[in-house]
């Protein structure tokens, strides 16, 4: 399958919506998910033509949301305040569920209350994605200081 994640840093500015989703229609891709999209109302995140909506609703801001296309069976099944996100998807008689994550910077946390999560659903496939807020290289890392 197609997926992408990525960190998009607002989308806020409705010229970079557009942008935004017109590259990813191209794409044509099954899964999106998109970590700090800092919008407050969810009418706007709505495009039909890269699939059904799935967030993560928070207060002040919602921090992740997934893309399922239409043709692919997808329920909402957990969500955290804007840090985790569950849909159960089904896509030729596999069923997995799909975690998307925006990780806090106080890990250890997040992580073990994540790993219990995912073992009480008792899914066989699973795809982890979002941003991990980890550094993996320090020479591609935009934010390091060095």
């Amino acid at each position: 399958k197609n997926l992408i994640t990525i960190n998009i840093n607002g989308l806020n500015s409705a010229i970079k919506r557009k942008k935004i989703f017109h590259k990813l229609e191209k794409l044509k891709l099954d899964t999106i998910c998109l970590q700090e999209v800092h919008i407050k109302h969810v009418q706007v995140l709505k495009h039909p033509k890269i699939g059904n909506l799935f967030t993560s609703l928070v207060q002040q801001k919602k921090r992740v949301v997934s893309y399922i296309k239409n043709t692919i069976k997808a329920a909402l099944i957990f969500t955290v305040e804007g840090i985790i996100l569950m849909v159960e998807i089904i896509d030729n008689n596999v069923k997995m569920v799909l975690v998307a994550i925006y990780a806090p910077n106080e890990k250890q946390e997040f992580y073990k209350k994540l790993h219990k999560k995912i073992i009480e659903l008792e899914y066989d496939n699973i795809c982890i994605m979002g941003d991990f807020n980890a550094i993996v290289d320090t020479k591609m890392d935009y934010n390091t200081e060095s």
